[in-house]
């Protein structure tokens, strides 16, 4: 039977998250507006992503319905103030992370569905939220950022 050897360089792993740990207890006001800057930057082209493709994260969004369908155009993107309204700036630092906002009043039901005020139920169709993907390009980037220092 053949035999696997994996080693762990202890001495390796030590410097890199010393490294980084200098790096965040030195971070300076500067860095830490670049740092969420990247994070917007991830969070805006994940958002903007899902409608290109019309979904959440459980699928593709409801179609519209029969009386609202348009013979063109896609779906969330009637007159395009909701996709033009996740923006870069639209950021703000909350307890456990950072929020990228949309602040048109109709975004809400849209993302979240539920009950509209005539009555009527609006499906969710989730557009703000961050992917697997986002997350590990974000990670990444992450990382690179915290090692440069």
């Amino acid at each position: 039977m053949a035999e696997i050897e994996a080693k762990f360089e202890a001495r390796a792993a030590k410097l890199f998250f010393k490294n980084i740990a200098s790096n965040v207890k030195g971070i300076t006001e500067q860095q830490s507006k670049e740092y969420m800057g990247l994070v917007a930057e991830n969070l805006f082209a994940d958002v903007i992503k899902h409608f290109e493709v019309e979904s959440g994260p459980k699928g593709k969004w409801k179609a519209w319905s029969p009386d609202y369908r348009r013979k063109e155009g896609q779906i969330l993107q009637d007159t395009g103030r909701l996709r033009q309204h996740v923006q870069i700036g639209n950021i703000r630092k909350i307890k456990d992370g950072w929020q990228l906002f949309n602040d048109v009043p109709y975004a809400r039901i849209h993302d979240l569905g539920g009950k509209m005020k005539n009555g009527g139920i609006m499906p969710q169709r989730q557009f703000m939220w961050f992917s697997d993907e986002g997350m590990k390009k974000l990670e990444k980037e992450t990382v690179a950022f915290m090692l440069r220092g």
